[in-house]
């Protein structure tokens, strides 16, 4: 069995084709998934950053005496409320980002494994 598997692995080795096809067909998906990732980090980010705004504004209308206090203190506390959940979901994101680079290298190792094996 063990001969069987080093065989194939030789047929692999020799056929740089196949494993470069491979390799770029890996990469192309992590790479479509890193971009979409990435676009959704920054949708998240720009959301987070006009809830922020908002409070700050807020924060200044409190600050000059423009509004009631009552009702701005209420609404402060749901922009901070709002603005939590796309926190939440950009730890998400940055850590599928994290995953789809560690496989990206593992697909470089295994290419250089298998073109390097003999």
């Amino acid at each position: 069995m063990e001969k069987v598997i080093a065989d194939r692995l030789v047929q692999f080795s020799q056929q740089d084709c196949t494993v470069d096809r491979l390799v770029k067909e890996a990469m192309a998906d992590t790479s479509e998934l890193l971009g979409n990732l990435e676009t959704r980090r920054t949708t998240l980010n720009t959301s987070r950053q006009r809830v922020q705004d908002q409070i700050d504004a807020l924060v200044r209308g409190i600050a000059e005496r423009r509004t009631v206090l009552k009702s701005m203190g209420k609404k402060i506390v749901e922009l901070e409320e709002q603005n939590e959940h796309p926190e939440d979901e950009m730890l998400q994101v940055d850590l599928e980002i994290e995953m789809a680079k560690q496989k990206a290298v593992s697909a470089q190792s295994l290419t250089d494994s298998l073109t390097t094996l003999w």
